[in-house]
């Protein structure tokens, strides 16, 4: 599991190092220097070997957080140049602040998970189109959302 993390972290920074742009003007704000932050302390825990979904989730949350905010940027540039330096001072100083921020998000994600709970259960029309790829009968309500 852990050679998957870490190749898949490798290619996500490698997809476009041909093609990879200098850090672009105007400056950084600090938000998007924040999530390349964490996105190398998520690198990290992947690197240490604990807790691999967590370091997965992390990292791709981070990334598109950069996208997001400044899709215009490539932003493996800046997150191979921080994990470049980046050290024990790293992990303390933002280690509960990066975790924070995930913890944060996902807590807010009750609508999102009920609704994948009930399209387990094959209620509404992503529910009854997923049992029927998995060749079971709808068990709940197939109209609407």
């Amino acid at each position: 599991m852990k050679r998957v993390l870490i190749a898949g972290l490798a290619l996500a920074l490698s997809a476009g190092a041909a093609t990879a742009r200098a850090p672009q003007s105007p400056a950084l704000n600090k938000a998007y220097r924040d999530d390349v932050t964490c996105a190398v302390l998520y690198m990290a825990i992947a690197a240490k070997g604990e807790d691999q979904a967590s370091a997965a989730l992390g990292f791709y949350y981070f990334i598109g957080r950069l996208e997001g905010r400044r899709p215009d940027v490539d932003w493996r540039t800046h997150v191979i140049a921080a994990a470049e330096t980046a050290g024990q001072d790293t992990l303390e100083e933002n280690g509960q602040r990066c975790g924070n921020m995930l913890i944060e998000n996902g807590q807010n994600m009750g609508p999102i998970d009920q609704l994948i709970e009930r399209w387990s259960a094959g209620e509404g029309r992503m529910g009854a189109a997923l049992a029927a790829q998995r060749g079971e009968q709808p068990q709940g309500p197939t109209s609407g959302w």
